[in-house]
């Protein structure tokens, strides 16, 4: 009772009281009573399932900048005005902002995937003015992409997705060559195959019929 409904019943504002002295009750008789082992680790996971500790949650601190470039680029930005928001940010001292840009850009697999083309004119309109923002910024799409290969984590394979959409789009607004296209696929196809030796190994990492 108390894993299936016991988190509801104390969460409940009118069964909170009587839940929070139920436990405590069951808290105090686990510890008064000799009990084996492996009842003691039971009760212990229903009581965690009820009342889980409280951790404190570090919330990250953006300035007011960081605020105002990740409003434009994750809530404003739209194709009717995406002319205005690459227009704010050029007004930036870029400097100061382009590591934060360019980390920004990349996050672009967490927000929607109809705003990786977006994403990509606006890297086109910054790189009139700021010629090395593409070339950096292609430069860590494919650290990340190798990286993501070599560890093959199921969690970031949607990212993957969205990081390659964003390099194809990149090469739509003439901001990559077709080489990098060509040797990028290429690499996703048969990377850890190319040494016979290895064979084993990326079979492993990478199945041929996935």
């Amino acid at each position: 009772m108390l894993e299936v409904c016991g988190r509801f019943l104390f969460r409940g504002s009118e069964t909170q009281v009587r839940m929070g002295n139920m436990l405590d009750i069951l808290g105090r008789l686990k510890n008064a009573k000799n009990l084996d082992n492996r009842y003691t680790l039971m009760i212990e996971s229903a009581l965690f399932a009820c009342k889980p500790p409280e951790s404190a949650i570090q919330r990250k601190v953006y300035t007011p900048t960081q605020l105002f470039i990740r409003k434009l680029l994750f809530n404003d930005l739209t194709e009717s005005n995406l002319d205005r928001v690459l227009k704010k940010l050029r007004r930036l001292h870029w400097p100061e902002v382009q590591p934060y840009v360019l980390k920004c850009i990349l996050k672009v697999c967490k927000g929607r995937y109809t705003q990786v083309p977006l994403v990509a004119g606006i890297t086109q309109g910054l790189s009139r003015y700021h010629p090395g923002l593409a070339v950096e910024l292609v430069d860590m799409i494919l650290e990340q992409c190798r990286q993501g290969l070599e560890e093959n984590v199921l969690s970031r394979h949607q990212q993957r997705v969205a990081q390659m959409r964003l390099l194809g789009e990149l090469y739509g607004f003439r901001q990559v060559s077709s080489v990098v296209i060509f040797d990028t696929l290429y690499l996703l196809i048969f990377f850890g195959y190319d040494n016979p030796e290895n064979y084993k190994e990326a079979y492993a990492l990478d199945p041929l019929n996935d």
